[in-house]
């Protein structure tokens, strides 16, 4: 996290893309969520999506690697095992994807 505002940091860093231009599959990241869970659920890869979805998408800092130096402290792997830390420490909320889900397609938000 920078050191100043996020209101700061997002004009600072106007027209940036922080991604790791590293190709990473939904299906390879539900995986690695699963590893770090202990979790061994079927997953089902459907195509659907929300309206105004980023369907494809290639990470790539150059731009900050050049400008700011920037360079990711650690790798996806790693990264997704200290989120999954973090998420095992946080208080269990009620489940409301059906609902969100439902409204989606009741406003025309979510094609299939």
């Amino acid at each position: 996290m920078p050191p100043w505002p996020h209101c700061c940091a997002r004009r600072l860093m106007g027209g940036f893309r922080h991604r790791l231009r590293v190709a990473t599959s939904v299906l390879s990241v539900a995986q690695t969520l699963m590893k770090h869970y202990g979790a061994d659920v079927p997953v089902q890869v459907t195509g659907a999506y929300r309206l105004g979805d980023i369907r494809h998408n290639y990470a790539d800092i150059t731009k900050a690697r050049r400008l700011l130096k920037f360079a990711p402290a650690v790798d996806f792997a790693t990264g997704v095992g200290r989120f999954a830390q973090w998420v095992r420490g946080q208080t269990v909320q009620a489940d409301t994807y059906d609902d969100s889900m439902n409204e989606m397609k009741a406003r025309g938000l979510f094609k299939t």
